[in-house]
């Protein structure tokens, strides 16, 4: 699933810090949203970029949270044997 384009949401309003007053968008990926500043000015990071580095960071975190956790029968014993008591 990891090959899924990113939707565009909206235009959410103008970085106003610069003298480019720079838009930015809104889009969701795998069901999480994300946002990206088109700076025109040349020399900040491309859309593009932006686009790469959001999308990575959300399968990263889609990733981790659906790997499988490791089992700790320590604590698995002791909740049973609390139980037991």
């Amino acid at each position: 699933m990891k090959n899924k384009k990113a939707t565009f949401i909206k235009q959410c309003g103008y970085d106003t810090t610069n003298k480019f007053n720079s838009p930015i968008y809104e889009y969701e990926y795998r069901g999480k949203h994300y946002f990206v500043t088109d700076y025109r000015n040349g020399y900040s990071e491309t859309m593009k970029e932006q686009h790469i580095y959001e999308q990575k960071r959300i399968d990263d975190i889609l990733d981790w949270n659906t790997k499988s956790k490791p089992i700790n029968w320590d604590e698995i014993w002791e909740m049973l044997n609390d139980e037991n008591v």
